[in-house]
């Protein structure tokens, strides 16, 4: 057929071709149809090897796409497992120290209870509640407050003043350098020492807090000197004022501890004002210690008259003058003394008007921390997104 139809072209176009050589096409051209059906056979097979090669890979791709979402939902929740361990453990310690702190602060107001028996054995919740009203206000445990309130109590104050000392305490704490422990004691020692000013503390608080914003002094280095010679220092000075200015000065001025300058003022009023060789000195130099009436004159108004009359001296005299006046050993404190005096005056100014310092600076600190929480609370936020 095939030889035909070549045949019949040929003729139709004219073409004269050797017969020999029109067998061997009609050959070849007969034998190629049964190749090239091998040939397509052997490509489709090729194609449907190919074709389960693909779905092979396709079914490898999707295994190992499961193998890979496996491994990072594992990899994320072991990161969020690291994450949270350390808040299971704080979790676990603060149900064990719940636990430890119930048992704390019964303790606690118990032995505040026994201070007194008779008029707060019937008041144990009421104290308990208003400890933790203070606690949670001031950011610290309800024992810690408990444990401040009963020394006030301790000390002699009504539950009420103790209460309310105890939050000044804490307050204290907070915006200058006194711990719980050093506040306690200075307000006591002040309401010791300087009568009615020197009992209310949150005064006390503002005239410390206030110095130590204007003096390099800190508020226990003024409770240390208190503490060694306060005694001295409101009967002489009169004043908590002046009190507070000289230490601080002395302390700006010599760079001595608190108890060091409480000493020395305690020895230094004793010399000048009790009669001797001390007190003849200073009146050597035309300064009177006592008033017209026969009272004593107070110390910071000594001090400034015996200042003008140091000034009028030689350094050699000034130096004999305060050797007579202090003693060998503490005839420098004296010098320093009168050379910080203006200082002092200053200082015991801005004492007096110190009031609502105290309350300011905890203002301050309040929103430092709201700050502080806020950006507290965003990086938890931001951590939130990130898991």
């Amino acid at each position: 057929m095939a030889k035909v139809q070549l045949d019949a072209v040929l003729k139709l176009v004219d073409v004269q071709i050797n017969p020999q050589v029109f067998r061997k096409i009609s050959q070849a051209v007969a034998g190629l149809p049964p190749a090239l059906r091998a040939t397509d056979d052997h490509l489709k097979k090729i194609a449907k090897t190919t074709q389960g090669v693909n779905r092979g890979l396709k079914k490898t791709q999707n295994q190992l796409s499961g193998n890979e979402k496996a491994a990072r939902l594992f990899l994320q929740r072991m990161a969020q497992f690291a994450i949270l361990l350390p808040t299971f453990a704080t979790l676990n310690r603060a149900l064990q120290g719940s636990i430890k702190f119930l048992f704390d602060f019964d303790s606690a107001l118990r032995d505040i209870v026994r201070v007194d028996v008779s008029s707060l054995k019937d008041r144990m919740e009421e104290i308990g509640d208003a400890a933790l009203q203070t606690a949670v206000d001031f950011g610290v445990t309800g024992t810690e407050v408990l444990g401040v309130t009963k020394v006030f109590k301790q000390a002699g104050d009504s539950i009420e003043d103790s209460q309310a000392r105890a939050r000044t305490a804490i307050l204290a704490t907070q915006i200058s350098t006194l711990s719980a422990s050093q506040a306690t004691e200075v307000f006591i020692a002040s309401a010791r020492q300087f009568g009615k000013v020197g009992k209310d503390s949150a005064a006390v608080l503002d005239k410390l807090a206030k110095v130590e914003d204007i003096a390099a002094v800190n508020a226990g280095d003024v409770a240390d000197a208190f503490r060694t010679g306060g005694n001295a220092l409101a009967e002489f000075t009169g004043s908590i004022d002046d009190s507070i200015g000289l230490i601080a000065a002395l302390k700006d001025q010599t760079r001595k501890s608190g108890r060091e300058i409480g000493t020395f003022f305690k020895t230094l009023q004793t010399r000048i004002f009790a009669a001797g060789d001390a007190r003849t000195a200073v009146e050597g130099l035309g300064v009177s210690v006592e008033n017209l009436d026969g009272s004593l004159r107070p110390t910071m108004a000594v001090l400034n008259d015996l200042k003008v009359a140091f000034d009028g001296l030689t350094q050699a005299q000034r130096i004999n003058a305060a050797k007579s006046i202090a003693g060998i050993r503490q005839f420098e404190g004296l010098v320093a003394t009168l050379n910080s005096l203006e200082k002092a005056n200053e200082f015991a100014k801005e004492s007096a008007q110190a009031a609502g310092t105290a309350e300011e600076k905890r203002a301050i600190t309040d929103a430092k921390l709201e700050r502080q929480l806020g950006k507290l609370i965003a990086q938890g936020q931001m951590l939130a997104e990130a898991m």
